[in-house]
């Protein structure tokens, strides 16, 4: 292979890899590409044999999700034996984005502002305009909304972990991600 993966490749070892992932709930705590490492270490030492009671034996995958996992998994068990050892060999050239942490410090200086300028627009309206109106309202209800809605962003961030990718995050912390 070259110095690049392309980007069907990856596409496919993503999603290989949020599948084995959920599949193995012996190892939910560890990374995914950890988890991938002891799929090949279990490959390599069966002679590239793998079985749905392996599965089940090492990885504690249940065996009635085992039809649903190959299905899902495009190649089947071929895929499954073929990929990790491929995606090990090769995690040193596989891209590793980062979670950006940028939104936070946006939140904190937009929730800043704007509940300034919500507040201003009340005062003013409360003393200049002789009252508040029904549009005033909606206005602090929609900055409210927006509130939350940021507050529950920066969850998802923090929920989200350092990593995007998902052979660089454990399956609780998808499982987190998926629950914000």
């Amino acid at each position: 292979m070259s110095d690049t993966i392309p980007d069907e490749d990856i596409l496919l070892m993503l999603r290989l890899s949020y599948w084995i992932g959920a599949a193995s709930p012996k190892y939910w705590h560890l990374p995914i590409i950890s988890v991938l490492e002891k799929y090949t270490d279990l490959i390599i030492a069966q002679n590239y044999t793998l079985t749905p009671e392996d599965l089940t034996e090492h990885f504690g995958t249940p065996p009635s999700d085992i039809p649903s996992l190959l299905e899902k998994v495009s190649g089947g068990m071929e895929y499954i034996i073929g990929w990790p050892p491929v995606i090990v060999e090769y995690q040193a050239l596989l891209p590793h984005p980062r979670n950006v942490g940028i939104v936070i410090p946006l939140f904190a200086v937009f929730l800043v502002v704007t509940t300034i300028a919500v507040a201003l627009r009340m005062i003013s309206r409360h003393r200049v305009g002789g009252g508040l109106r029904s549009f005033d309202w909606l206005t602090l209800a929609a900055h409210l909304m927006v509130v939350a809605y940021g507050g529950l962003a920066a969850h998802h961030s923090i929920a989200l972990g350092p990593y995007e990718a998902w052979y660089d995050r454990s399956w609780n912390n998808v499982k987190e991600h998926f629950k914000v």
